[in-house]
């Protein structure tokens, strides 16, 4: 991701006398890896350990998702009908790596806010989190889309899997009936239905 020389290397073309014809846009791409750097180098794949929830890497983080979140915002206020979510629009994140970071972002906290609660003299290692969660969402959005996602199919396929999850799972609080069931999807075949008489 976005190396710290990489960012000095930005901030110092920047901020040459005289001015580049191009430092706004140059500033605009430094703030863009400034927050890319928070996100991961300084979050996700840091090796600090977070031990609440108000550690530095959990700020970063925050800060850097704000980036994004305003970037958005910014887009909304000036068209209110702006789809975010369409394939065709090209002035913010893609739909997949909007949705992904989001399930990123939101998910780290919830764990952190959990572990903490649960194990308050423990501490959480972000580098050593597997990433095997977000795959395995990935690999059902792929599934649902017929193993071949993309920008178009990504909302149906998104919201296949919302569906089967919310119509699979049914929350009793009664042990067995809570675990997730691993079973083959056989497909429907339509038969011909002969129906038969009987004589007296």
């Amino acid at each position: 991701m976005q190396q710290e020389q990489v960012l000095g290397e930005l901030h110092w073309y920047i901020n040459q006398q005289p001015s580049p014809a191009d430092a706004g846009t140059a500033m605009e791409t430094l703030e863009y890896l400034e927050a890319c750097n928070l996100l991961f180098e300084r979050g996700f794949l840091s090796h600090d350990r977070v031990r609440s929830t108000s550690a530095e890497v959990l700020q970063n983080i925050n800060n850097g998702f704000s980036y994004f979140t305003n970037w958005l915002d910014s887009l909304l206020t000036k068209n209110p009908k702006f789809a975010h979510t369409s394939n065709t629009q090209r002035t913010f994140l893609s739909w997949q790596t909007w949705d992904l970071l989001r399930i990123d972002v939101y998910s780290f906290r919830a764990i952190c806010e959990w572990f903490f609660k649960t194990y308050p003299t423990y501490f959480v290692s972000p580098l050593r989190l597997s990433g095997s969660a977000v795959e395995s969402l990935f690999s059902q959005y792929k599934h649902a889309a017929g193993e071949k996602l993309d920008a178009v199919n990504y909302t149906t396929a998104r919201a296949a899997c919302l569906v089967r999850q919310s119509v699979a799972v049914h929350h009793s609080g009664k042990g067995y009936c809570d675990e997730a069931l691993h079973t083959t999807e056989i497909p429907l075949k339509k038969t011909k239905y002969n129906k038969q008489h009987t004589s007296k």
